[in-house]
């Protein structure tokens, strides 16, 4: 599965897909260690998961990561994207965070 960079406006964020609240904590970790990765030209941050049904990219794992990107103020955010549609990608959002 290939990666790109997509623009953060892209994406669907109110897709029912979000299955947890976000965490300023994690956020404001997540955003600084994406600078110091920045600086340092190291390891990245995994790629947000999407699918898309042609028309709307809904976010299906990443949504504490596309809010530190948003902190750090960067507009595109590196994803894997798939095509389906909004039911498979709310199916895939509950079994994405039972590692979480």
């Amino acid at each position: 599965m290939a990666t790109k960079n997509i623009p953060l406006k892209d994406i669907c964020l109110d897709g029912g897909t979000q299955q947890r609240p976000l965490d300023d904590d994690v956020v404001k970790r997540y955003a600084a260690l994406m600078k110091e990765i920045d600086q340092t030209k190291g390891e990245k941050f995994p790629p947000v998961e999407i699918i898309t049904d042609g028309e709307n990219n809904f976010l299906v794992d990443g949504y504490h990561r596309v809010a530190a990107v948003r902190k750090n103020s960067k507009i595109y955010i590196e994803a894997f994207i798939v095509k389906g549609t909004r039911r498979e990608a709310i199916f895939l959002s509950f079994s994405a965070n039972k590692k979480n």
